[in-house]
């Protein structure tokens, strides 16, 4: 799952309990609420939701990284999804860019 972006001061703890009990097994995250969604998912585990240390985290600062990591980090068949939980100002013009960025990066790697 690729998330995070600008951080509006949002609770995060209903979906770090998501990623925590679930099948996800790696977030790759933007900062600056991407360090508040990993904080959430570590609250999460403390409290009993799913296995400490199954959920690898990868922060990045661009969208090519991020598709490159979700490129290496997804099983064949397995699915990476754009999620962010997050406003796109700052990195992004807007959630429109921001999009537009994930579709170009995902072409390339054709």
């Amino acid at each position: 799952m690729i998330a995070g972006g600008y951080d509006r001061g949002l609770d995060y703890t209903a979906l770090g309990e998501y990623l925590a009990k679930n099948q996800v097994k790696t977030v790759i995250l933007f900062e600056p609420s991407g360090n508040r969604i990993w904080e959430a998912v570590e609250a999460a585990f403390a409290e009993g939701y799913g296995e400490p240390g199954r959920i690898k985290k990868l922060m990045v600062e661009s969208m090519h990284q991020a598709v490159f990591l979700a490129s290496e980090e997804t099983e064949s068949g397995k699915i990476c999804l754009l999620s962010p939980a997050s406003a796109s100002f700052g990195r992004f013009k807007n959630y429109k860019d921001r999009g537009e960025q994930f579709r170009k990066e995902v072409q390339r790697l054709k």
